[in-house]
């Protein structure tokens, strides 16, 4: 056994059975068994053995002679069988009794070759095995006795010098492993199993082309040894001579079709080129039946790292490590993995054996990545400080340290840094310099930006990410003829890069162009035709074009393109909730979350699908499933407690906060979060100390100091929150946001008059502002200065002509001084913001004081079907419904509306209005 953690997933030949001719004997078809086996055939050899056993079953000759074969091709399952049914019909056991330990042994079944073993009188051979059993239950003493026993009876017994060697990499005495390995190569240059160890060794050591060597040699000896054309194949992928890899697998499935760890060979070449859905399909083949191969697993999470499906990754990379937990490279995998899929907290978890010891500039910048997205920035500055001290030349640390900076502020220190690690990377190396390019287009420096992707397509002038890159400074300069040229060319670099097509379809979107979007879409499908991107493109275009029809045949492509990736699937079931295909949501859901369990995100969904479908219960059993997860995201947490609250359980709700902020206390965000729950709850003493803990560990505290203040409103004491509101006011003197807060507050507090004052004095300070024009025009319409509204909205207009919710509240202005330009303002205003259900029932309503009922009752049934919340909406729409005679209607709606339980300011007109009908 080279390595015990891979002996469940050893080589498993399933060799094709043909029928037994009528005119051979079985003892003739033994007999061709042999002879094909002499000439290296060993398949063959097996079809006949099968062929002689399907006329003579109980033939213990051909039994041993079968499992024998078995051993030889790799398949130790097949092996133990017939060896053990050998025996049974009478095969001389000292004889088979060796070959069974070792097909045990190869299951890593050493408790199993013990007990088989322990009847026979003891031989060199025996004893090796035994050796190798103990050295496998980690009886590391007892099993160096055993090989040093066979010894002292054979003094250069292979197996004996191979179990020793062993003992010495034990020990990491690597000059004593080569010697025992020589001693045994020397005195059995013949034997293909010592071979193979010295071949073995010398590509452990790093010395391929030795390796290589030694393996061919073993192919002579026997042309039908699997191993030597599987571990050829790993030298060729890790040279990256992927021909030659080819060459090595076609001749081991040649040999042995259906060899298992051949399916992990071809995975780890499809992924060393890039083709990594079949590198998927390929490493699946080897967890179906060997589910504890490491290397797979290992494969596996790399692979749907590499496909985007970061829950699948994480499931195989997490199986991986907490078997082998000093595996410094799966764990800087499986951060990256919870990098990915932003738990940051999870990452450095990962990390933290080694983060404040490694001299490893990669893993340090993982940690460093770790503690930008928690917003640690001074200790993600220390740690890519740290990466440059141990190696100054790392351009990646450079790139790190200047987004490091980038987040604290400061913009110049952070492109100094990234242009460092520009100066740094390769002649040819293009990526620091996407980094730095990217990082201009932030800061809108677009000639910075274009002078970066100028220099790097000198480098790379075909590279498709450069030129999509310059298409969008082009864009930002105003140059739009340049950016669709750009664009144009990175897709004519490389037709399979969606994000260039997405650009182009982008603009025509900007233009408000859907069809030459639809096209810009359809083309690039026409040459990609599995794109899952592109079909959710052209979904999205449904969507937007209001065909949900066509939007789920996308969708359903999407999915069928890309089945084992959750993204197109979960939106093909928001997608048929929306469409009120709540049975097909829950029959897709339900196939992908057996497919993958313990995918957070498929639990969610049918949380939500089986709330969709009136299952309480279920959904939150499949909520129950996602709370057992750990780790959880402060996002994923956050939904979980969101979705107990719709189901009606705030104090599930409540809990799942609880623990969550229990086992990560310095999680601020999970503080509010269950500020926000107990307000919900009515527990607004509650609510307030969580908003003030927030406050008092948050380096800014304006979020908390506003959840405070909002606890206040849903309280119902305004005059609480304004205070508080001022407070956050003075740390941001000039936020609009703030200011508009306070001033409702005012206005809730019954003090409309002071805000008015509040929003005139800084319309004064802030000329320029919008928000606080806007804000201010509608305080004058509430203070019925209507002129003063309109002269407010009519300005506005002039910076900004199209703007619907100017136009809307212009129109109201125009209405309440019997203007007769309303109608057409509002009209204007509805084709601005055609979806909005505040404009149609502005224009609705003046319709239907008109007297124009035709056009204006469905224009307010649109309104209240886009806003059925809105209760001055639905009054309008019930006094149309009166109007129209439609009394019945009108009821209906106005018990709706007085059946809310908060107050409603129409209450009283409603109240009237019912009477009457």
């Amino acid at each position: 056994m080279r390595n015990k953690r891979m002996a469940a997933a050893l080589a498993l030949v399933f060799a094709a059975i043909t029928g037994c001719s009528k005119d051979e004997s079985p003892e003739q078809l033994i007999a061709q068994a042999k002879q094909y086996e002499s000439k290296g055939d060993s398949k063959a050899a097996i079809i006949q053995l099968k062929n002689a056993l399907q006329a003579a079953p109980d033939d213990a000759a051909a039994r041993f002679a079968l499992g024998r074969l078995y051993l030889k091709t790799g398949d130790a399952v097949s092996a133990e069988k017939e060896l053990q049914r050998a025996i049974k019909l009478g095969s001389n056991r000292t004889e088979a009794l060796p070959l069974l330990a070792k097909a045990l042994l190869l299951q890593n079944k050493p408790q199993a070759v013990l007990d088989e073993i322990a009847s026979l009188p003891p031989t060199a051979s025996l004893l090796s095995l035994r050796g190798d059993a103990l050295l496998a239950l980690q009886k590391v003493d007892d099993s160096r006795q055993a090989f040093e026993s066979a010894l002292k009876l054979e003094p250069n017994n292979s197996e004996a010098l191979r179990g020793l060697a062993r003992h010495a990499m034990l020990k990491n005495d690597a000059a004593e492993v080569v010697r025992l390995a020589d001693q045994a190569v020397a005195h059995h240059p013949a034997d293909v199993d010592t071979l193979l160890f010295r071949a073995d060794l010398d590509k452990a050591m790093g010395q391929l082309d030795a390796a290589r060597a030694v393996y061919d040699k073993a192919l002579k000896v026997a042309p039908d040894t699997a191993a030597a054309y599987l571990q050829k194949a790993y030298i060729d992928i890790g040279q990256r001579k992927y021909d030659d890899a080819r060459a090595d697998l076609a001749a081991l499935k040649k040999l042995a079709p259906q060899n298992i760890l051949a399916y992990h060979a071809q995975a780890q070449l499809a992924f060393a080129e890039g083709k990594y859905k079949q590198a998927l399909d390929s490493v699946q083949v080897v967890l179906k039946v060997a589910p504890e191969h490491l290397p797979s697993q290992l494969l596996a999470g790399a692979t749907h790292f590499a496909l985007g499906s970061l829950p699948q990754a994480e499931q195989h990379l997490k199986k991986y490590v907490e078997s082998d937990p000093r595996n410094v490279q799966a764990r800087k995998m499986l951060a990256s993995v919870y990098l990915g899929s932003s738990q940051p907290r999870e990452a450095l978890a990962q990390l933290a054996p080694f983060l404040d010891t490694s001299t490893d500039p990669a893993l340090i910048n993982i940690g460093g990545r770790a503690y930008l997205n928690l917003k640690q920035y001074d200790k993600a500055t220390a740690t890519y400080r740290r990466a440059i001290e141990l190696q100054p030349t790392h351009a990646q640390s450079h790139i790190g340290l200047g987004l490091a900076r980038m987040s604290m502020g400061d913009a110049d220190g952070a492109v100094a840094a990234m242009r460092k690690g520009v100066e740094l990377s390769p002649p040819t190396a293009i990526d620091a310099g996407i980094v730095l390019a990217t990082t201009h287009l932030r800061l809108k420096q677009n000639d910075a930006a274009v002078a970066v992707l100028d220099q790097m397509l000198k480098r790379a002038p075909d590279n498709a990410v450069l030129l999509n890159l310059a298409g969008g400074a082009q864009l930002g300069k105003g140059d739009r003829a340049a950016a669709r040229a750009a664009f144009q060319k990175s897709l004519q670099a490389q037709p399979s890069f969606f994000t260039a097509a997405d650009n182009l379809a982008r603009m025509e979107l900007a233009d408000k162009k859907l069809e030459p979007a639809r096209q810009h879409y359809q083309a690039f499908l026409d040459k990609n035709p599995g794109s899952a991107q592109a079909m959710l493109a052209l979904a999205d275009i449904a969507i937007i074009d209001k065909k949900p029809a066509d939007a789920i045949k996308w969708l359903e492509q999407a999915h069928a393109a890309s089945p084992k990736v959750a993204g197109p699937g979960l939106r093909l079931t928001q997608q048929y909730l929306a469409a009120g295909e709540k049975r097909k949501a829950l029959a897709l859901i339900s196939a992908m979350q057996v497919e993958s369990p313990d995918d957070p995100q498929l639990l969610d969904m049918l949380g939500r699908v089986q709330a969709a479908n009136d299952n309480k219960a279920a959904a939150l059993e499949a909520y129950g499933r996602l709370a057992a997860l750990q780790p959880r995201t402060t996002g994923m947490t956050a939904r979980l407690a969101a979705a107990y609250e719709e189901l009606g359980e705030r104090g599930l709700a409540a809990e799942i906060l609880r623990k969550a902020s229990a086992e990560r206390p310095d999680d601020v965000s999970l503080v509010l979060a269950r500020a926000a729950v107990e307000t919900r709850r009515g527990n607004y003493d509650q609510a307030v100390m969580f908003a003030r803990d927030a406050q008092g560990r948050m380096p800014n505290r304006i979020p908390a100091l506003i959840v405070e203040a909002e606890i206040r409103e849903a309280q119902r004491k305004p005059e609480l929150a304004i205070p508080v509101y001022q407070r956050a006011l003075d740390l941001d003197k000039k936020s609009s946001p703030l200011r508009l807060k306070l001033a409702n507050a005012y206005v809730h507090a019954g003090d409309p008059e002071e805000a008015l004052k509040l929003v005139q004095r800084w319309r004064a300070e802030s000329p320029k502002d919008r928000a606080i024009a806007v804000y201010l025009g509608e305080r004058y319409f509430a203070h019925k200065k209507y002129q003063a509204a309109i002269d407010t909205f009519t300005g506005l207009l002039k910076e900004v002509p199209d703007n619907g919710i100017i136009l809307n509240n212009l129109a109201l202005a125009y209405a309440a001084v019997n203007d007769p330009r309303a109608v057409e303002t509002a009209e204007r205003a509805l084709k601005a913001l055609p979806q909005s259900g505040a404009v149609m029932d502005t224009l609705g309503w003046m319709l239907v004081e008109q007297g124009n009922l035709g056009r204006g009752l469905p224009l307010l049934k649109q309104a209240i079907a886009a806003e059925p919340n809105a209760a001055d909406i639905r009054y309008h729409l019930a006094a149309a419904l009166a109007k129209n005679n439609d009394k019945a209607s009108a009821r209906k709606e106005l018990e709706t509306l007085l059946s809310r339980k908060d107050d409603v300011a129409q209450a009283e007109q409603a109240r009237a209005l019912l009477k009457q009908l």
